[in-house]
């Protein structure tokens, strides 16, 4: 080492402002790494979860049943005959609804029956009152499921709070990540292929989790927003200025204003956030790499 560089390290050495900037570098990475692998379930959740609701309306269509409606010059039924008709083929059940549903053929009655065997739902032909199947068979279900799921983590209330704390953590692992982004020193060394799945986990969570930054964040604050809306409402109460402010949030959220292309960016985007949570742990380091500036 020449003289130059010696003193050039003496007087960094000698900066009293770089131990502390050091320590705070530090704790941006453990909480970003402790953050990552705290909620890298949750993530997962959510993300996968996510890629399937925003395509909820196309999916509950495909699903749906289209049963065939032929009237051969019958009338249609009334609610009353419709509900004798029922009770007739279920005579232990009882009808708590009667509604109409759209199909591809015309519009088919659907009634909800209530028994020993909990509630279910039915669909019956409008002119003949003959069980035409299952008005929410298992597809409908799953898609029902997958959706409480991201909302509401299968929890209700409590899921509600649980995924706007997790909303919280994002925010604050996307925030994390873009500093420690911007001020890294360690590359891989270039032109040399990497063969260290560890240090390719790495290699894919810099690289891939910098694009990924902004849609972490805005889901992570639109997510917070949902589950705890008095955010807003305290701000702009609940009248058409409010509900303006959640529809335009949900619209960010889902990526709904732009059709097919846009949702699906948001689709891969949510399948890269599941595999950067994977990569973050697959590439566990202990310490923290130095900044690209030594202060």
């Amino acid at each position: 080492m020449g003289k130059a560089s010696r003193e050039i390290s003496r007087s960094r050495d000698a900066n009293p402002a770089r131990p502390f900037f050091r320590k705070v570098w530090r704790s941006l990475f453990r909480l970003h790494l402790w953050l990552g692998t705290a909620i890298v379930a949750y993530i997962f959740v959510v993300s996968l979860s996510g890629c399937i609701v925003l395509f909820e309306h196309e999916l509950y269509r495909f699903f749906s049943p289209d049963p065939e409606v032929v009237s051969l010059g019958r009338q249609r039924l009334s609610v009353a005959e419709l509900m004798q008709a029922a009770l007739a083929q279920y005579p232990h059940d009882r009808v708590v609804g009667v509604w109409d549903r759209k199909v591809s053929a015309d519009v088919i009655a659907e009634l909800w029956l209530e028994g020993e065997g909990g509630l279910q739902q039915r669909l019956f032909h409008p002119y003949s009152g003959e069980d035409v199947g299952n008005a929410r068979p298992f597809n409908l279900q799953a898609l029902g499921f997958v959706r409480d799921a991201h909302m509401n983590l299968l929890s209700g209330r409590l899921g509600r709070v649980v995924n706007g704390i997790g909303s919280v953590a994002i925010v604050l692992l996307s925030l994390s990540g873009a500093i420690l982004w911007l001020g890294k020193r360690s590359r891989l060394p270039s032109g040399r292929p990497t063969v260290d799945l560890k240090e390719s986990a790495r290699k894919f969570h810099r690289r891939a989790g910098v694009w990924m930054i902004i849609f972490a964040a805005v889901w992570g604050v639109t997510g917070t927003i949902f589950a705890f809306p008095w955010l807003v409402q305290s701000l702009v109460g609940t009248g058409s200025s409010g509900q303006a402010i959640f529809e335009g949030l949900y619209v960010v959220h889902s990526g709904s204003a732009g059709g097919w292309p846009t949702k699906a960016i948001w689709a891969t985007s949510g399948v890269l956030t599941s595999l950067l949570a994977l990569t973050g742990v697959m590439g566990w380091r202990r310490r923290a790499p130095k900044p690209l500036v030594d202060v």
